[in-house]
């Protein structure tokens, strides 16, 4: 029996081929950040070049990730249900492309239905995420490794980080073009990697049931399963998501803005700052397993919370003077989002349907990346334009009050406590 063997979410039938080695997700997480990283850090800088109002920028993302809110679950329904990832992998990627050229277009900027409808043929395409984490947690799940989710996201954050400096650097030394450029040339490498390397039957939601010849199967009608995303503790984790990434919309955007337009600073130094903002991310990905075996879920989201607040806090003090220190405040990233990030995803696999595991997950990355994100946006964008970037802090502090107490009431119910701190990546097909 190979070290794959049980209960598989990553094999079809003996035939198709080998199981899935650790480093392909490593590989999978490195060429699609490349591939979205430019525009997904860049398109605020770069719709802010084109003479649109930080308001407008705010619409625009708002509604692009509202879109997404939507389109993050669909996909990984589609997953779970067709169980080709291989499929899902390819359309969401060759279909964000074409939307991400028409950004190029005059005709997108002669109106600005125009460019709404261009930013949700985007955004409703470009699903990527969900299925690569998805996808490297079900690795995860059937390797004897000690390797766990943590050590496969970090390559995200390196190749987050790298790309975003150097991008920076070829976009001040030439102009946006360059975005799209390079944007296109991973996006080869991408699918190459996809059509070669990931298993065309990626059995995602489907078990095998090693124990006995049970077969579960995914049913849209199967709403016993679905029900329980409305569940106390689902809801409590969902408030989280929401409001949490409301605040990180702060960093995530309209920070950019203000260091752009009243800090003047240059796209190489902004880039330094996004390098910045991923070297404590990477140990925290790396050591994960460890710290929730040691300290538990809910100290490394305390943790996160209140490095978040001590962030908004210091940045209320950068100035053109200073503007360097956003460097080390920028840091400081690297335990709000890895931090939170690991500790949501192993509630969301605990409390999450039996059967539905990507569409969970999805579900997760949609409140988070996308809903909260757009509300964060809009609302962050219009008090920037009306009140300034101070109030926008403020504003940030008091719902990480909410953060924490919505937070406290989760770790309280005692379903949630139970055994947390022993949390491992689960088998995505088992009973949780």
């Amino acid at each position: 029996m190979d070290k794959y063997h049980g209960a598989s979410p990553l094999r079809g039938p003996p035939s198709e081929g080998p199981p899935v080695a650790l480093w392909l997700p490593k590989l999978m997480y490195v060429v699609a950040t490349m591939a979205n990283s430019g525009w997904g850090r860049y398109q605020t800088l770069y719709f802010n070049n084109k003479g649109i109002s930080p308001s407008t920028i705010g619409l625009m993302r708002g509604l692009g990730l509202g879109t997404k809110s939507i389109s993050y679950p669909f996909w990984g329904l589609v997953a779970d249900w067709s169980g080709s990832l291989q499929i899902a992998l390819i359309g969401s990627i060759l279909a964000s492309t074409f939307a991400l050229e028409l950004f190029r277009l005059d005709w997108t900027y002669s109106s600005l239905w125009h460019l709404l409808f261009v930013q949700i043929v985007r955004s409703a395409s470009n699903s990527i995420w969900p299925l690569v984490d998805a996808f490297a947690m079900a690795v995860v799940a059937n390797s004897n490794s000690n390797e766990g989710y943590g050590q496969q996201r970090l390559w995200c954050a390196i190749s987050w980080g790298l790309s975003a400096l150097l991008l920076g650097y070829v976009i001040d030394q030439t102009s946006f073009n360059a975005l799209f450029y390079f944007t296109y040339s991973m996006v080869i490498i991408e699918v190459l990697l996809v059509l070669c390397l990931i298993p065309r039957k990626t059995i995602l939601a489907k078990s095998d049931n090693n124990n006995n010849n049970n077969k579960e199967s995914i049913s849209l009608t199967d709403t016993t399963n679905i029900k329980l995303f409305f569940t106390k503790k689902f809801i409590t984790l969902s408030s989280i998501l929401l409001f949490y990434g409301i605040v990180m919309s702060i960093p995530e955007s309209v920070l950019f803005i203000h260091l752009d337009s009243h800090l003047h600073m240059s796209k190489t130094e902004i880039g330094l700052s996004l390098g910045c903002s991923v070297l404590l991310e990477i140990p925290l990905f790396y050591t994960s397993q460890n710290l929730l075996a040691t300290y538990g879920t809910s100290s490394l989201l305390y943790l996160s919370q209140g490095t978040t607040f001590l962030r908004l806090f210091l940045y209320q003090f950068i100035s053109e003077e200073l503007k360097w220190t956003v460097y080390l405040i920028q840091v400081l990233h690297g335990i709000c989002f890895a931090g939170f990030w690991v500790g949501v995803v192993h509630l969301g696999q605990r409390i999450g349907p039996k059967g539905l595991n990507t569409t969970s997950h999805a579900l997760v990355s949609a409140i988070y990346a996308t809903l909260a994100q757009a509300i964060g946006g809009v609302l962050m964008g219009w008090i920037l334009e009306e009140f300034g970037f101070k109030l926008v802090l403020w504003t940030g502090m008091l719902l990480m009050g909410l953060v924490l107490f919505l937070t406290k009431s989760l770790m309280e119910m005692d379903e949630v406590m139970s055994d947390l701190g022993d949390l491992q990546i689960i088998n995505p097909t088992q009973q949780v």
